[in-house]
């Protein structure tokens, strides 16, 4: 049966039932992206049942928006960033804005998100200022300026780790958006790399294009620097100052050939990832301690989450060998990077 010619309408006409619309076609005081005031959201943390991610280290609290931590409302420095700014893995008093505040006497608002993309968190900074005080200051931690997102639809696409292995015979691999980038700083070199397991299944009789034919590198570019340019903009007509980096190795590869181009349009870019990175890879969560050379005297050197995340992720109940959330150490640098630029 072919599904491309599916009512559109018919969604919209069922929102009730639709997260999506009710998360992004409707203004609530909710802003994050946990239900507000829960003690412990994890169980919920996760993109596809029955994946599901556990910290039985860590205690995770949500205020009244959706957001890990006390509220700070009248707050002048805002973080915001994905889940290593919201801090997966890692206690609450060791992420980055908390590290931070600590460092600068100042409280700091932590609006990091889990999976968010930067087009998101520049529509999510907008929204806060429009309706909350002004900050004085926003730091972002950005994710991958190649991460998209998939608006989930079961009728047209499903995930492969939710399907039972001995159901996938009549399923093609399908290419999603979170096509790993590679990339080398010495060749200078940078491609999506095809995988050889695939995050999503298309099936054969639905007959859809590959959703690799969708969009170019390119396009994922372009978008997250005219984001990252509203977030710039938005800013200076409200007199705030905003401080960006990125922990991913690749966007941070690209942006150094970005900031060459005469006229490049982005400012206040702060380098966190550069060249002695090139080996860094958080699949083990861990900050590369041989470029590490501060004694970190820090009360939370020796709790259990201070080299990687405590976050592990389980699906049927099996856990699966997949990467924790950088430890505390990693949310040190990230404090030291930004705790020179806040403003008096």
């Amino acid at each position: 049966m072919d599904l491309s010619n599916k009512n559109i309408l018919n969604v919209y006409e069922n929102y009730e039932k639709s997260n999506y619309i009710l998360n992004n076609f409707t203004d609530t005081k909710q802003l994050g992206s946990y239900l507000p005031n829960q003690d412990n959201p994890f169980a919920f943390l996760g993109f596809f049942s029955p994946m599901h991610q556990v910290d039985k280290v860590n205690d995770y609290t949500i205020n009244e928006l959706g957001f890990r931590g006390k509220l700070k409302k009248d707050a002048k420095v805002l973080a915001v960033g994905c889940s290593y700014t919201f801090g997966v893995g890692v206690p609450e008093i060791g992420t980055w804005p908390s590290l931070l505040s600590s460092e600068i006497n100042k409280d700091v608002l932590n609006l990091g998100v889990p999976g968010i993309t930067i087009k998101q968190i520049s529509q999510l900074i907008v929204r806060y200022v429009s309706k909350y005080d002004k900050p004085k200051t926003i730091f972002a931690l950005f994710p991958p300026f190649f991460r998209s997102s998939l608006i989930s639809d079961a009728e047209f696409y499903y995930n492969s780790k939710s399907v039972d292995p001995r159901k996938q015979e009549g399923s093609d691999r399908q290419v999603s958006f979170k096509s790993p980038i590679f990339h080398d700083r010495i060749k200078k070199e940078m491609f999506f790399k095809k995988q050889e397991y695939s995050y999503f299944f298309n099936s054969k009789h639905k007959g859809l294009p590959y959703m690799e034919n969708v969009f170019s590198p390119h396009q994922f570019i372009s978008d997250s620097i005219d984001s990252i340019s509203l977030i710039q903009d938005f800013c200076y007509s409200h007199g705030i100052d905003f401080y960006w980096s990125t922990w991913d190795n690749a966007s941070s590869m690209l942006m150094d050939v970005l900031v060459k181009i005469p006229n490049f349009k982005l400012k206040n870019y702060i380098k966190f990832a550069d060249d002695k990175f090139d080996n860094y890879n958080t699949k083990d969560g861990k900050f590369p301690t041989m470029f590490c050379n501060l004694s970190h005297n820090s009360k939370l050197i020796d709790h259990p989450s201070w080299e990687k995340g405590s976050d592990i992720i389980y699906s049927y109940d099996k856990l699966l060998e997949l990467q924790p959330h950088p430890g505390i150490h990693f949310q040190h640098h990230v404090a030291d990077l930004f705790k020179g630029y806040s403003t008096s």
